[in-house]
């Protein structure tokens, strides 16, 4: 049965006052305890998205502006925000100072500001008394849910939130050994408190992240996944960003119609939560939705407009739309934030391909492997997927079935990428090894399935009736050619 696609739900109202939390500042004599005053950051962040009359700037816009010296309207303009949350945090031993203000981004002027001196364990409510009256200079009226949501104390254990914050500050770093080190201090930092629900959803985030960047095969990172999740879940339903992880863990399922209703309940919770509309729009765009899929990445991209993933995946979403000049002004974006990307790097060498520019296309999907290869050796099969199919539209067929083999001796030393093996397969024209590849990639799971029925690798197989009967299986239905 197709899977059908329903109206997509309103993400923040226009309307709604735009707020930026910008990173606090780190005065304490131990630079090592930078980590602290970027988890208040964000954790500030979590607690005014839990006012649904505000839209507030996510966490990965504004790091950008991290050690910059900008004003506060040059600020205001690029976030389009109304007003900014500035501050400092002083950390030493058991204590904090705190420093926080909140200014009109267009005129510069200070609405509020304050000084907090308190115990370490007080941070909690540091926090909550900062978001109240930021709402309050904004003439935004608290209802009690309101007051209840931003009044939540996560844990009453100091310790166990520093190892959190530590794990927090590892996690997002991406690497591997990163990866290892935040789970091992979320672990820690349950071992210090069993019913503190934010390192479950991280774990569940970690094990995750390690199977996406193929770091371990997806059939060993799942199980840790859903019990993470479920936790995570038992401990508080209404966790917006636990309903997001279970979602994420359904698409590795294949329980699509599942994971779009976790999406939307992520929404529902809060609809500040730029990551869950960028979800969102991806399930449509699996779906060849592109209209709601583009609707759905510019509330992320209005929410998050500097995060170079979600500029990614809104250019993406152009680029499978036979969009590719679209795409490419949005690819440039994401690389003018962060010349480093490999993935903006293979996908602007895709739009070009797309356009008929195959030298040109070539020579910066080599460029984006030869980043990789510089940062952490041999690509994997998943960065290498779209090489085989440029080769293919440049002519060189005998390079791309050297590709293919490459890709499948890495797959049998590290057992990851099958789903990229199949892509490469279909690529050069061997239907029956990809399907066969294919049927594989559907029995472990993995991760990359979902983009099935938009991939340019396989487009050549659309009018095969088993390639359609393999869609039907996955629940993406029909997937015809434009």
């Amino acid at each position: 049965m197709p899977w059908e696609v329903e109206q997509p739900k309103k993400g923040p109202p226009t309307e709604n006052k735009r707020v930026a939390v910008l990173p606090f500042v780190s005065m304490s004599p131990d630079p090592d305890d930078e980590y602290f005053a970027d988890g208040l950051t964000e954790e500030l962040i979590d607690r005014l998205c839990q006012v649904k009359e505000l839209a507030v700037i996510a966490r990965t816009s504004v790091m950008n502006y991290k050690g910059k010296e900008k004003n506060a309207s040059q600020i205001g303009k690029e976030l389009r925000a109304d007003a900014l949350v500035e501050g400092s945090i002083r950390k030493a031993g058991g204590k904090i100072r705190v420093t926080a203000q909140l200014v009109n981004a267009g005129t510069e002027e200070h609405m509020w500001s304050s000084r907090y001196d308190r115990d370490l364990e007080d941070i909690f409510a540091v926090q909550t008394d900062i978001a109240e009256n930021v709402t309050g200079a904004l003439k935004i009226r608290l209802l009690e849910d309101d007051k209840e949501r931003i009044g939540r104390v996560p844990t009453r254990d100091a310790e166990a939130h520093e190892l959190y914050l530590k794990g927090v500050s590892h996690l997002l770093l991406l690497t591997e050994d990163d990866i290892r080190t935040a789970i091992g201090c979320f672990e820690k930092a349950i071992g210090k408190d069993p019913n503190y629900v934010d390192p479950y959803r991280r774990l569940a985030a970690a094990y995750f992240h390690l199977a996406f960047h193929e770091i371990v095969p997806t059939k060993d990172a799942v199980p840790k996944t859903r019990d993470y999740v479920n936790k995570a879940l038992q401990l508080d339903s209404t966790s917006a960003e636990s309903h997001l992880s279970r979602a994420l863990l359904q698409e590795v399922e294949m329980d699509y119609r599942g994971s779009r209703k976790e999406i939307e309940r992520a929404i529902e919770l809060n609809p500040n939560l730029a990551k869950a509309h960028s979800e969102l729009g991806l399930s449509y765009l699996y779906a060849r939705d592109f209209e709601r899929a583009n609707l759905e990445l510019q509330r992320s991209l209005d929410l998050d407009p500097l995060s170079v993933e979600s500029i990614l995946i809104a250019a993406t979403s152009h680029l499978y739309a036979r969009e590719p000049e679209k795409a490419l002004e949005l690819y440039q974006k994401a690389l003018s934030i962060d010349p480093g990307s490999h993935f903006v790097t293979a996908n602007i060498g895709l739009c070009h391909i797309k356009q008929g520019m195959y030298e040109q296309g070539l020579a910066e999907i080599r460029k984006s492997l030869e980043m990789i290869a510089g940062q952490s050796g041999h690509p994997s099969p998943n960065a290498m997927a779209d090489l085989p199919y440029a080769l293919m539209k440049a002519g060189k067929a005998d390079e791309a079935r050297q590709v293919v083999r490459e890709m499948v001796r890495y797959h049998e030393e590290h057992g990851t990428g099958t789903d990229s093996v199949a892509r490469a397969y279909a690529a050069i024209g061997e239907a029956d090894k990809a399907l066969e590849w294919l049927q594989k990639a559907y029995e472990e799971h993995s991760l990359q399935l979902e983009w099935t029925a938009v991939d340019f690798n396989l487009e050549a197989m659309h009018s095969d009736p088993r390639f359609q009967a393999f869609l039907a299986k996955l629940g993406l239905g029909s997937s015809s050619q434009e």
